[in-house]
């Protein structure tokens, strides 16, 4: 039915309908980084000549042998032979230039992409190279700087040390003056000057003593004592040391421990120091008259909770870090009759924060400051006996 030119071009014309038609699908399947060139006007043209082409195709074998087969007819007019010629070979031309053209423009937007992405990978390496020497100077640095914090601390610490024998023989002998042992000291004045010397010298020892601590939490010295503690029996021990000073103040101090609440597993004298700052702080920050508490509880998921809570002077929610800070005062005309070294707070959390526990504060200025104290779950051990509650 078909002489060979004819299906020869049949053929030509299928083979290149498949190819334009297959790298088509191609450009349209890839993924985002081809988006940009499925939206170039080469991409379209190639498309649209594609489609026409198509069309054309298949309009023209089904007009010329579908037809012709199935109806028997096979003769058709000179004129109409070549207006089907003349139609069909124009638009095959245009569908072909516009393919021509739009595989070319399509071609060209691939090789831009492409250098732009080879352009790209460079610069991300040269990038990566840039913060892989930074990182490197960065960690060089900060080993400097924490050796040096470490040589500082250390420096500081072995100072505190020396510090703390000539102290202790000041306090030592004020003491032994107080008492006159050998005989009274003669006017009055001078047993006064003696207590002021124990007083300072006791003061003086115990911020050396904080900046000791301080020291050798930060260069990594200060090792915990583990052992099983009663709260109950630590938070009694610390009520009974500030006493007197909530007493001279007009403050009452309530504590509020449950019965046979469970031990904690740390270290007792740092516990004890823990809780001692911070009763402190809070008679010393509170007015007379005012009240303080002390709480304790435990729970078998989160652990063992201190709060102590006072309803003094308190200081703004900003103020907070600062107070965190060694060394660290607060500027505030509530306060600046009260002598603090800024110490007791920040020596408390890293404590604490030995414990693997933590020390958060809630504060209004004017309105008081509670303090709160936690230890993990896996410190709890169990009670022996029933521990009595304290009262206020």
């Amino acid at each position: 039915m078909f002489d060979g030119m004819t299906l020869s071009i049949i053929i030509i014309d299928l083979v290149v309908l498949l190819i334009a038609g297959y790298a088509a699908l191609l450009l349209i399947s890839q993924p985002n980084e081809f988006k940009m060139i499925r939206k170039a006007l080469g991409f379209k043209l190639l498309i649209a000549g594609l489609s026409v082409y198509a069309v054309v195709y298949f309009a023209d074998l089904t007009t010329s042998f579908v037809i012709p087969f199935f109806t028997g007819s096979t003769t058709r007019s000179l004129a109409a032979q070549y207006t089907h010629i003349a139609a069909s070979w124009m638009t095959t031309v245009m569908a072909t230039v516009w393919m021509a053209a739009g595989f070319l423009l399509t071609t060209r937007a691939i090789l831009s992409i492409a250098g732009e992405m080879e352009q790209s990978e460079k610069s991300m390496k040269k990038a990566l190279e840039k913060q892989t020497s930074e990182s490197v100077r960065l960690r060089e640095v900060t080993q400097r700087a924490i050796a040096a914090t470490r040589a500082k601390s250390k420096q500081l610490a072995d100072v505190s040390h020396e510090l703390r024998t000539p102290l202790n023989a000041i306090i030592g002998f004020a003491d032994i003056m107080q008492k006159e042992p050998y005989g009274p000291l003669g006017h009055e004045n001078y047993r006064e000057f003696t207590k002021d010397i124990r007083k300072s010298g006791e003061h003086l020892l115990s911020l050396i003593n904080d900046i000791l601590d301080l020291s050798r939490i930060e260069s990594g010295q200060l090792e915990l004592r583990e052992e099983t503690v009663d709260l109950s029996d630590v938070i009694g021990s610390v009520q009974s040391v500030v006493k007197e000073q909530a007493r001279a103040k007009g403050v009452n101090i309530e504590a509020y421990v449950p019965i046979g609440m469970p031990f904690v597993q740390g270290d007792e004298r740092r516990i004890k120091q823990i809780l001692l700052n911070l009763l402190s702080n809070a008679v010393k920050f509170s007015e007379d008259g005012a009240r303080v508490t002390i709480k304790a509880w435990c729970n078998p998921a989160s652990g063992h909770v201190v709060q102590v809570a006072d309803t003094g002077i308190g200081m703004a929610p900003s103020d907070i870090p600062k107070a965190l800070t060694p060394f660290g005062q607060i500027d505030s005309h509530l306060s600046k009759d009260l002598v603090g070294t800024g110490l007791g707070l920040p020596l408390s959390k890293s404590l604490a924060e030995m414990h693997g526990g933590s020390l958060n504060i809630e504060s209004q200025l004017g309105h008081g400051t509670t303090v709160t104290v936690r230890f993990p779950s896996h410190r709890i051990v169990a009670a022996e006996e029933p521990q009595l509650a304290l009262g206020a």
